[in-house]
């Protein structure tokens, strides 16, 4: 039995050493948010990345089609405020009651690199055709499209980076539902992501007797929340 598109995973990922870094990392990103006085240069910095995430939110939110995946990332976006990812304790499902059956979470473990789903709308557990709510990924998914959706899941959370595909978002059964997708990482203490806050709005393909069905293509784009620094130049490197 084929199983569902949307993440999973058999493999074990050694992940002891990544918290430490990113920690460093993040402490020196929010070194202007926490420090009273604060220098000119780390300030600017940081206006920097406020604008970045701004604009690159912008951009996520202007390619999205769905009207209902859309309200999602706007209460996603508003939850997080100024900064860098929303808590799940900041997303609000009064505000989102139209689109609850829609949306989908994962809870992340970073020492041990697995997610553990936390809940699922309506229409997403007719996919799975059971409860979601603390469905293991690699539970969730077959083998084959286990990698595929931990990699994906795993760049949300880790760069931290929102994600946006449309075409084929699943396939169980035998059949393939197509729509739009997006992916956005939680953050308990707004600085490492602990989560994830996904929305999914399909359909299934529907053709007529002995008539195949039409395979499209999946888009997907990605926009990360933290710029990429650029080395400076040293003496020796090419003009």
């Amino acid at each position: 039995m084929e199983r569902p598109l949307l993440g999973g995973s058999h493999l074990k990922v050694d992940m002891a050493w990544r918290p430490r870094i990113e920690m460093i990392r993040a402490r020196r990103y929010f070194r202007c948010k926490s420090q009273s006085k604060r220098a000119p240069t780390t300030c600017q910095h940081s206006l920097a990345n406020a604008r970045f995430r701004a604009m690159n939110f912008e951009a996520f939110k202007n390619a999205i089609s769905s009207p209902a995946i859309r309200q999602v990332a706007i209460h996603w976006n508003e939850a997080r405020g100024s900064g860098l990812m929303p808590a799940w304790s900041d997303i609000r499902p009064a505000a989102l009651a139209p689109q609850l059956p829609i949306i989908w979470s994962y809870q992340f473990d970073r020492d041990r690199g697995g997610f553990t789903a936390r809940l699922a709308g309506d229409r997403i557990e007719q996919i799975f055709g059971k409860s979601f709510r603390k469905l293991r990924l690699a539970d969730a998914h077959s083998e084959g499209s286990f990698t595929w959706a931990y990699a994906m899941l795993e760049r949300v959370v880790m760069e931290p980076a929102i994600h946006r595909s449309s075409g084929r978002v699943f396939k169980h059964l035998g059949r393939s539902g197509y729509g739009e997708r997006i992916v956005m990482p939680l953050s308990g203490d707004g600085v490492l992501s602990d989560g994830i806050l996904g929305a999914t709005e399909y359909h299934y393909s529907r053709s007529a007797a002995g008539t195949s069905i039409e395979i499209r293509d999946t888009s997907e784009a990605w926009y990360s929340l933290r710029p990429v620094r650029q080395r400076s130049p040293k003496k020796g490197d090419p003009a």
